[in-house]
């Protein structure tokens, strides 16, 4: 896996580029990497590409790794959009969303230019996924 992240302070937001096969091993290592990072904050928003990528992680995997991030207080639960390329890598991320049990707002896009546009638009006052 090829993976590349940057963090953006003054805009609020987090963007990550993955390449080739994702497995657990490799996503959670990453994730260690940018959450070590100084300019790293859990109130971040975040942009996931997945485009490149074909995620190698079976269901229980995504599990384990779901309830590990979300016991870490370093884990950001703000707006997160993620970018793919096949129906098969969207319905996997679906579960993302569920195991989150909805703890923070998750979409997910076939085209990066509606990810970014989403991500970046203005909140609506006491509507937090917009």
């Amino acid at each position: 896996m090829n993976a590349r992240y940057e963090i953006h302070p003054d805009e609020g937001y987090s963007e990550s580029c993955f390449e080739g096969g994702v497995t657990l091993l490799d996503f959670a290592t990453f994730v260690q990497k940018v959450w070590a990072d100084p300019r790293w904050r859990a109130e971040l928003d975040g942009l996931m590409d997945f485009s490149n990528a074909t995620i190698e992680m079976t269901d229980e995997e995504l599990q384990k790794l779901m309830k590990s991030m979300l016991k870490d207080a370093r884990c950001s639960l703000a707006r997160w959009a993620f970018v793919v390329r096949t129906a098969d890598t969207f319905g996997w991320l679906r579960k993302v969303d569920v195991l989150s049990a909805q703890q923070s707002t998750f979409r997910i896009f076939f085209s990066r230019k509606e990810a970014e546009e989403w991500l970046l638009q203005p909140r609506v006052k006491g509507n937090p996924g917009r």
